[in-house]
């Protein structure tokens, strides 16, 4: 995990999921691999989603949990994704929706979460 300019979060390597076993793909292999920007609390966080079968809700809950890129505890601050989540475009989506169905490559959404990191004490 990799610390970016502008509070971006980034994996340095791609990786396909096949079964049990896991590739790492270099960028231009990874053109099928699906990349979502979710934008939480001031912060971008780059999710890769491989091919896109996982519903939203995961997606959701895998950014919350990277929010917090030191120690991918996020839950702790912004506790649990409260829906819908939505496209920069204003497109509400529900959590049980599949990615690949609604999001293409390096989309933009959002989310509501059910703690404030001002709250918590996390910003």
């Amino acid at each position: 995990l990799t610390p970016t300019p502008a509070g971006i979060v980034r994996r340095s390597t791609w990786v396909k999921s096949s079964g049990s076993m896991s590739v790492a793909l270099s960028e231009d292999d990874a053109s099928d691999v699906l990349r979502v920007h979710v934008h939480l609390y001031g912060r971008i966080v780059t999710v890769c989603c491989g091919l896109g079968t996982q519903r939203i809700r995961w997606l959701a809950q895998v950014a919350i949990a990277r929010w917090d890129y030191e120690g991918s505890r996020g839950w702790f601050q912004l506790g649990v994704p409260v829906g819908p989540a939505v496209r920069i475009d204003g497109t509400e989506l529900t959590f049980g929706m599949a990615i690949k169905d609604v999001l293409a490559n390096d989309d933009h959404i959002t989310f509501r979460t059910s703690l404030s990191p001002v709250t918590t004490g996390a910003l």
